[in-house]
């Protein structure tokens, strides 16, 4: 049994360049290989052994990675990097699952996404901390007219919604079609 981690790296994600989306696997209820495999020194009797349980849970098989590959690479424009990992793992890992359920809210939810189809529901977490501004952002202020902004501003909102991807031309269109049949701008303060 082969288990894998994935990330893609991204740039222009909510006011960022360089952005580690880290994908994991959430929800499986039975792991892939028993645990005796999947974990090194397993011991059942040990009470902390479930946090053991969530780290392995959340690793991709082949199959899971290709469709999350295909899945991200069609709808997101995004690559995928994988990394075969090396079991068993050691115990005492962190799960971005047990991250979650501290209540951070640094995650991507991809099976929330109009057109999921993968076999398992994946999630990516991300941290901002030590990404720098996505170089967009600096450049936007030099432009003048409020239909620049109002772009800016729809780019940032699909960026808040995990949307990575989209046409640039089509959105200037909307945006100009939204202010011109609506009356609706958007200042800067």
């Amino acid at each position: 049994m082969d288990l894998y981690r994935a990330w893609s790296v991204v740039d222009g994600f909510r006011g960022h360049d360089r952005v580690r989306l880290n994908w994991f696997v959430i929800g499986r209820e039975k792991p892939v290989a028993p645990y005796e495999e999947l974990i090194k020194d397993y011991d059942s009797d040990d009470a902390e052994i479930v946090y053991d349980h969530l780290v392995v849970k959340e690793l991709l098989t082949l199959q899971e990675l290709e469709e999350l590959r295909q899945y991200i690479t069609n709808t997101h424009n995004t690559e995928i990097f994988a990394e075969k990992v090396e079991l068993p793992v050691r115990r005492g890992g962190l799960s971005y699952s047990l991250v979650m359920m501290s209540g951070q809210d640094d995650f991507i939810f991809l099976p929330e996404e109009a057109g999921y189809n993968l076999s398992v529901n994946i999630l990516a977490h991300y941290d901002l901390k030590g990404c720098p501004p996505a170089a967009n952002i600096e450049t936007v202020e030099a432009l003048e007219g409020l239909e620049n902004w109002e772009l800016r501003f729809l780019q940032l909102c699909l960026q808040e919604l995990g949307i990575l991807s989209f046409d640039e031309d089509a959105l200037a269109e909307i945006a100009k079609k939204v202010s011109d049949s609506h009356g609706l701008a958007v200042v800067r303060r």
